[in-house]
């Protein structure tokens, strides 16, 4: 908004140029350092099994980061205060300031009414510094992180990366940020429930077509490389195999989200939200969502099966519904149309006491 403001209204028009973005100072940085020291120390001891040297270096990094946390309580208890104190003092000034600026923002209005041709040329700078003003890859994970905490994630695209020791745990959901994959290239994010790899993001900046980067993050499914005790997610399904075979390999991954942080908007359907496929069956196709899943929500749907229950389907008959002929057929044709796809179902049905059939649209 500042940017928008200063290049539709300052003195320097729309010659300036804003800097780049420059994260603010984290008060807990740190703390956050210790855990990351932590996160690596736990990699070297799984991949290299120096047990006791290592055990002693955590002890030591865990005392330290009780000591952080509590120096980190007490400068938060402080600030908590001064800030109170500080709210206190400038009530009235910022009564007084927001007054103030009610009544310029009423005085520019005036003016801009008055000014006549004046005002197209305003309007034309509005639109232009709007126009220029999007967010680019860096600033949308910070939008992505927030949703991904939102459905149940553990996420931070700076701090838990592969490159800082982060390795999925049991017991715990993470959105690891930069995992490699074949091919010299890193997934933005590979979700872990537990020690189980179920899902690729691939984080675009705004205003990018991320239904048509649906076959980028597919290639990173295809090319992610497990690690240590990983456990695939085709494996808790209980496949002996991968999911289908591609030209480039086999699917390592089930699912595939595409997104760049903007909610979904249907004139804008390509361009927002966050787009979705199941990679498991051929004729899975990707659609947009409002939210990510949780991470129950896609093991429930890795443990569910349509060849079973399709199957089950087969094998189970109509005596308990007590149906006539006519409803049995009807449900036959549904069946027989939703087994070869085609979601969209036309039937004439015959009921008792009607002359003409009714047409249903299924």
């Amino acid at each position: 908004m500042a940017i928008w403001f200063h290049q539709a209204f300052g003195k320097q028009g729309t010659n300036f140029k804003p800097g780049p973005f420059i994260a603010p100072t984290d008060p807990s940085q740190k703390l956050r350092a210790l855990t990351i020291q932590i996160d690596q120390l736990k990699a070297r001891l799984q991949d290299a099994s120096e047990q006791v040297e290592t055990n002693q270096q955590l002890i030591e990094l865990s005392a330290r980061e009780k000591e952080q946390y509590a120096a980190l309580a007490e400068q938060m208890d402080a600030e908590a205060r001064l800030f109170e104190q500080l709210a206190q003092e400038n009530e009235q000034k910022l009564c007084l300031e927001r007054q103030a600026f009610e009544d310029r923002l009423q005085a520019m209005q005036k003016e801009l009414e008055t000014r006549g041709p004046a005002n197209q040329k305003v309007g034309a700078t509005i639109k232009k510094a709007a126009a220029e003003l999007s967010l680019n890859e860096e600033l949308t994970r910070i939008l992505i992180d927030q949703q991904l905490i939102a459905a149940g994630w553990q996420a931070d695209t700076e701090e838990l990366t592969y490159q800082k020791g982060v390795r999925p745990e049991k017991g715990k959901n993470k959105a690891i940020a930069e995992w490699p994959t074949k091919g010299k290239q890193a997934a933005d994010y590979v979700l872990f429930a537990g020690l189980t790899p179920i899902a690729v993001v691939e984080a675009k900046r705004e205003n990018v077509n991320v239904a048509g980067k649906i076959a980028q993050v597919e290639r990173y499914s295809r090319g992610f490389m497990p690690i240590g005790n990983i456990e695939t997610a085709w494996q808790l399904e209980g496949r002996s195999i991968a999911w289908p075979d591609h030209e480039e390999g086999h699917y390592q991954i089930p699912y595939v989200y595409s997104c760049n942080g903007r909610p979904f908007v249907k004139q804008l359907a390509e361009q927002s939200g966050t787009w979705f496929r199941d990679v498991r069956e051929p004729f899975n196709l990707a659609k947009p969502l409002p939210d990510f899943h949780s991470p129950d929500g896609l093991l429930d749907r890795l443990q569910r099966s349509k060849t079973a229950a399709e199957d089950k389907l087969r094998q189970e008959g109509f005596a308990y519904l007590r149906l006539r002929d006519y409803q049995e057929k009807a449900v036959q044709a549904v069946e027989a149309a939703l087994e070869n796809n085609q979601h969209n179902c036309l039937l004439w049905l015959w009921q008792p006491g009607r002359v003409k059939p009714e047409r249903l649209s299924v």
